[in-house]
């Protein structure tokens, strides 16, 4: 690996031995390692868990928000601007670079047309469709993505409180086009995009390992991903 990754940030991530059902309770991963995300002034703190078996990644998310898992998007493709999201962003091959290379990918999940719903999103990708693709252009950068996609084959729950809300992924490895093995050595972050009070935009971003996510005002910085601020993964 190369570049200037996050050294202080690493989680070891376990295979499951028993069967896995997303049904937004904490049962299943009592005995699995979390990752604190919270951000220096920030009022919304959450943590999050990773692991996975030979077919699917799983991922738990518990989030304190005043105004929880809103997103008020009508379109898939920019639900990072629009509401409340968890986010997880992985480099199978444990990229630390500085820009996204094949394979990397990120995975949205939000409220979207009343359900919860998982967002692909790979700047480089093999075999894709031009119905796939997607620009994100601002004044001052632009930034092409190969393949933004519904992950249809995803199984979500969702569960909201007073003050925050639980988001449980299961998500087939085949669609991500990952493999995980043990003794893997991945980089990768997760987090948390908080909205306003209507869920109409987004307020803030909160990340376990990269902390360089002030900006809240530019379409194509904020679709994309940054592997050299990501935290290092090991697989059990």
């Amino acid at each position: 690996m190369q570049g200037d990754a996050n050294k202080d940030k690493t989680y070891t991530m376990h295979r499951l031995t028993s069967p896995f059902k997303a049904d937004g309770k904490a049962n299943e991963w009592s005995n699995t390692p979390a990752m604190e995300i919270a951000r220096q002034g920030g009022q919304q703190s959450g943590i999050a868990k990773l692991a996975y078996d030979a077919k699917n990644l799983y991922a738990y998310f518990n989030v304190t928000d005043s105004s929880p898992w809103l997103n008020q998007g009508k379109d898939f493709t920019r639900l990072f601007k629009t509401g409340d999201a968890v986010d997880i962003q992985f480099s199978p091959t444990g990229n630390t670079q500085k820009e996204p290379i094949m394979g990397d990918l990120r995975i949205l999940i939000a409220n979207f047309n009343g359900k919860p719903t998982a967002v692909l999103m790979m700047p480089k990708a093999k075999h894709v469709s031009e119905s796939e693709k997607q620009i994100y252009i601002s004044p001052v950068m632009t930034h092409p993505m190969d393949k933004v996609v519904i992950l249809k084959d995803a199984t979500l729950q969702v569960r909201t409180t007073g003050n925050g809300y639980v988001v449980e992924a299961q998500l087939p490895l085949n669609s991500l086009g990952m493999t995980l093995k043990p003794n893997m050595q991945l980089t990768a972050d997760v987090g948390f995009i908080s909205s306003d009070a209507t869920g109409s935009i987004n307020t803030a971003r909160t990340y376990w390992s990269n902390k360089q996510t002030n900006l809240i005002s530019d379409l194509p910085a904020e679709s994309w991903l940054y592997p050299s601020q990501w935290g290092n993964i090991s697989i059990k």
